[in-house]
């Protein structure tokens, strides 16, 4: 991390470390000012809603929903696409986001169906 910091400050006019700084800040503050409140009303919000065996496949459900569709927002959204470039940005990447959360959703609903079954064969 020293070098990387050392590299950016050295290059500042190529890498600025101002707008980085205040990249880094924000990022910071958006994560614990509006994400993790976010993640806890959810998680409150189910707990209150969805039974104590169903919680930990929907929790992980949304989780990984939501991590996948923020990581592909820029993508789906076509920051950097160039139209004098069309090798930038080649993919079809709102199905891709649109197939990824389909999986997930399938997992979680199988192991949230595995969970019930399980449920009621040690029970009955």
């Amino acid at each position: 991390m020293a070098y990387g910091v050392f590299g950016m400050v050295a290059a500042g006019s190529r890498t600025h470390p101002t707008e980085f700084i205040t990249y880094l800040i924000g990022a910071a503050l958006f994560h614990d000012l509006v994400l993790v409140p976010c993640v806890l009303l959810v998680a409150a919000g189910v707990r209150r809603v969805v039974p104590g065996r169903l919680r930990p496949p929907v929790l992980t459900t949304l989780l990984v929903a939501a991590a996948v569709s923020l990581f592909a927002f820029p993508f789906v959204r076509g920051y950097g696409r160039l139209p004098d470039n069309p090798s930038a940005l080649p993919g079809d990447y709102p199905s891709g986001l649109v197939t990824v959360l389909g999986v997930v959703v399938s997992a979680g609903a199988l192991w949230a169906l595995f969970r019930t079954l399980a449920r009621r064969r040690s029970t009955g």
